[in-house]
C-alpha cells in the first residue's frame, strides 16, 4: 500500500470490512506499508488502533494482491 496516495470512502469501507471479516473468521488481517496519509485516515476515524501496520524495508512498488480471502 505504499504507493497509495489517495483512497476514497469506497477504499476506506474496503479496508474496514475485510478487517472485520478476518476478526469473523479470526484471521490476521494487517496493512502491509500503507501511506502516511491511510494512517492518518485511518486514525481519524477512530480504526488506527483496531487494524495492525505492519513495515517492512522492502515496501513493493506495484499493484499488492489480496491474500487468503474467501
Amino acid at each position: 500500500m505504499s504507493g497509495v496516495s489517495f483512497i476514497d470512502s469506497s477504499g476506506i469501507a474496503f479496508i474496514i470490512q475485510l478487517y472485520m471479516l478476518g476478526d469473523e473468521e479470526r484471521r490476521e488481517v494487517v496493512l502491509r506499508d500503507p501511506s502516511d496519509s491511510i494512517v492518518e485516515l485511518l486514525d481519524m476515524i477512530g480504526m488506527g488502533e483496531r487494524i495492525p501496520v505492519v513495515r517492512t524495508d522492502d515496501a513493493p512498488s506495484g499493484p499488492v494482491a489480496v491474500v487468503g480471502v474467501g
